[in-house]
């Protein structure tokens, strides 16, 4: 059941992506450097790039589809769950792995858990209170004006 609307997706993409990039800080081994800190500021900057281009309510190129994007996020998370032993970081301590292994299946579960469909993609909706969203119109001038 997907329940998460992408509205909220978004936000959700972006204040993970921020999160991905502290986070070698917050969890205390930032110290440890290299790899396994370079890889997850390198995942935000990716999480940050296909977001912006997501035709969603927070894209602004919007060239990738929600579908396509879930289905990113979904790979994104099963990196992050194998990135650790995949890429040789097996001698991480605890609070690296389970950083990585958490994100990954945070990803993993906003993907699943997100509706596919935008309300109203590549345009600016406006709604009444008596109508469904439309797409917004950008007003015409008037006739022997302009």
């Amino acid at each position: 059941m997907r329940f998460i609307s992408t509205y909220v997706h978004g936000i959700i993409d972006y204040a993970a992506a921020a999160a991905l990039a502290l986070a070698p800080n917050v969890f205390r081994f930032a110290r440890l450097g290299g790899a396994p800190v370079r890889t997850l500021r390198g995942l935000s900057v990716f999480a940050v790039l296909y977001s912006v281009f997501t035709d969603y309510e927070w894209g602004a190129v919007k060239v990738l589809s929600m579908r396509t994007h879930l289905k990113i996020d979904a790979a994104f998370g099963l990196f992050l769950l194998a990135a650790p032993r995949a890429l040789k970081f097996a001698g991480l301590d605890a609070r690296a792995r389970r950083t990585y292994e958490g994100f990954g299946l945070f990803s993993l579960a906003a993907s699943l858990l997100t509706k596919t469909e935008v309300p109203c993609p590549s345009v600016v909706c406006m709604r009444s209170e008596d109508e469904e969203a439309v797409p917004a119109r950008p007003a015409q001038p008037a006739a022997g004006t302009g």
